[in-house]
């Protein structure tokens, strides 16, 4: 850091001790004008990149433990940054460049657990064609992944969130519990593990979980706020907490139909709509009673409130 007359120049760097790389670096110069609101521009730019940084270092690390083919790796990478936009088109790009990582090393278990969650996202968000077929692969897949390594995290993420969407929630349970005994601290499945409880209407164990998630890992990626924010929505109808946590998330993605319905419970019409419009752009094809239809709610009533409030925001039936 360096301070002059009326400037402040700031170098921040993330690098991997053990390995010795430089992962991320960025320098800002500003105005001296309010020191502790420098500090706190600056405070706030660093933990939002390295949020994903974070998070992709550790994949990395995990991933290159796993094959010696750097092209599988790097495949496998790339699909996985393609399939987190949680687009159909990104999502089966991301899936072709797993598929040919696989094929590079056939035992490469972290690219298994990863072509199975771009399958279950076919499954659970873009309308498959054939959903059947989907869910079948992202099971066969995740099966062989925890295969190769049962104590791979990852792994037993994949599976526990496959079994999850195919109604077997105790048997989901069993793998992320599974996963964090080999993983204490990994916060990722510690909020995957979180929603077997939304979908069994438990919110106070569901939130409970994800808010520690998010202590273990303070520069959490997006999806642990969507997370929240359906426990909060789905399982406690905390709508308000919902619109809360919600303004915290950018892009907003498929998230946003939670807001429009929540704003809808809420009685804000107006805004209801609009964000309603607005996830409309992007899954034109959406509809609640396809989406309810996959969704793996224990109780009818819990799945009724969801379908109603998207409705209710002027989402199709």
């Amino acid at each position: 850091m360096e301070i002059s007359k009326d400037r402040i120049r700031v170098t921040a760097q993330l690098i991997d001790a053990i390995a010795g790389t430089h992962l991320w670096v960025e320098r800002y110069d500003r105005p001296l004008r309010n020191v502790f609101q420098v500090r706190d521009e600056v405070t706030r730019k660093i933990v939002g990149s390295l949020a994903s940084k974070l998070t992709q270092a550790e994949l990395a690390r995990v991933s290159l433990s796993h094959t010696d083919s750097l092209d599988a790796y790097v495949l496998a990478l790339r699909g996985r940054e393609l399939y987190m936009h949680y687009t159909a088109s990104d999502n089966a790009k991301g899936r072709e460049l797993i598929e040919k990582a696989i094929a590079l090393d056939p035992n490469f278990a972290p690219a298994y657990s990863m072509l199975s969650h771009a399958y279950l996202h076919d499954f659970r968000y873009f309308g498959s064609l054939k959903p059947k077929e989907s869910y079948q692969k992202a099971l066969d897949l995740a099966s062989r992944a925890v295969a190769l390594d049962p104590s791979l995290g990852y792994a037993r993420r994949a599976l526990g969130m496959t079994l999850l969407y195919g109604m077997k929630h105790h048997q989901a349970l069993t793998q992320f519990e599974e996963g964090l005994k080999a993983n204490l601290n990994d916060a990722d499945l510690l909020v995957s593990s979180g929603e077997v409880f939304i979908w069994m209407g438990q919110p106070e164990e569901a939130i409970k979980r994800i808010k520690e998630a998010m202590r273990l890992n303070p520069c959490y990626p997006n999806w642990y706020l969507w997370t929240l924010a359906g426990a909060q929505f789905y399982a406690a109808h905390d709508y308000e907490g919902v619109v809360e946590t919600l303004r915290q998330m950018s892009p907003l993605g498929e998230a946003r139909r939670i807001l429009a319905a929540s704003l809808a419970y809420l009685g804000q019409m107006e805004e209801a709509r609009a964000e309603a419009e607005k996830f409309l752009k992007d899954n034109p094809s959406f509809s609640a009673s396809d989406w309810a239809s996959r969704a793996p709610f224990l109780h009818e009533k819990d799945r009724r409130h969801a379908v109603e409030g998207f409705i209710k925001a002027g989402l199709p039936r």
